[in-house]
């Protein structure tokens, strides 16, 4: 749930995860449980939606929040369609029946479907997770900074003062747009404060200290034993003293650095 929160895709929205979450639940139990025929129009009327969204992401360049971050829109879409029409192909030779038994079928699919939507709304992933898996902004302001001496000594300096830190991607653009406006020169920074750059995207994290730039002159490493953190780059960190006070990562990165450095002229 977190890596959908803190992207930029359909489902970024927490509300509307939520009725998602609700709705495929109320649609699952209806193809368990009803009617033959009804169970059909449902099953086509999902896959036009699925179909629809996969379109809608394609068009506007968002992620689908399909199946997994390696398959995209553009693999969904012949995926849904196929489905689509493979349904439609075999559609049952019932005639259309309205009656009690299909209405409480309904009405429970529906209570199923306000059931899990509303135990998933109590559920706070933040609070569940290891600091180590997920950096996203939201979880860490006014929490100590995970990234510490305990994973290289070198760190043990983010502890005292202030700190700007920034954790980027080597393949991403965005991330390079926004060093290529602020940190034109590696050394920038604002009075009283240092620098730290973490270069996200394989097992092992170059960082250096003093410096932001994606190719680092010189550069230390973390290197993570299982699968590096999510983050939601670019990801910007102002710490005093290693706890984290302001944040902001992704698409909000941006008006925050804005806020915070002056553009390279």
């Amino acid at each position: 749930m977190i890596e959908i929160l803190a992207g930029d895709g359909l489902l970024a929205i927490r509300p509307v995860l939520l009725t998602v979450i609700g709705l495929e639940t109320a649609i699952a139990v209806f193809l368990l449980f009803g009617d033959a025929f009804w169970s059909w129009v449902v099953t086509v009327c999902t896959f036009v939606v699925f179909s629809g969204a996969s379109a809608y992401a394609i068009v506007t360049g968002q992620d689908c929040n399909c199946i997994s971050a390696a398959i995209g829109p553009k693999l969904m879409l012949p995926f849904d369609l196929s489905v689509l029409a493979l349904v439609w192909a075999v559609r049952p030779g019932t005639s259309i029946r309205w009656n009690n038994r299909l209405l409480f079928e309904i009405s429970g699919s529906l209570v199923a479907g306000l059931l899990v939507a509303g135990a998933a709304s109590f559920y706070d992933p933040a609070a569940n997770s290891d600091p180590l898996e997920f950096l996203l902004a939201d979880m860490l302001v006014e929490k100590r900074w995970p990234l510490n001496a305990r994973l290289h000594p070198e760190l043990a300096a983010l502890a005292k003062g202030n700190w700007m830190i920034l954790v980027v991607r080597r393949d991403c653009e965005h991330c390079r747009e926004l060093l290529a406006r602020y940190f034109a020169d590696p050394q920038s920074h604002r009075e009283n404060e240092r620098t730290a750059v973490f270069i996200a995207g394989d097992t092992t994290w170059p960082f250096k200290l003093d410096e932001i730039a994606i190719e680092p002159a010189t550069q230390t490493s973390i290197t993570w034993p299982i699968a590096e953190p999510f983050v939601a780059s670019p990801a910007i960190f102002l710490l005093t003293n290693g706890k984290v006070i302001k944040a902001r990562d992704g698409s909000d990165a941006d008006e925050f650095l804005k806020e915070l450095m002056p553009e390279t002229p």
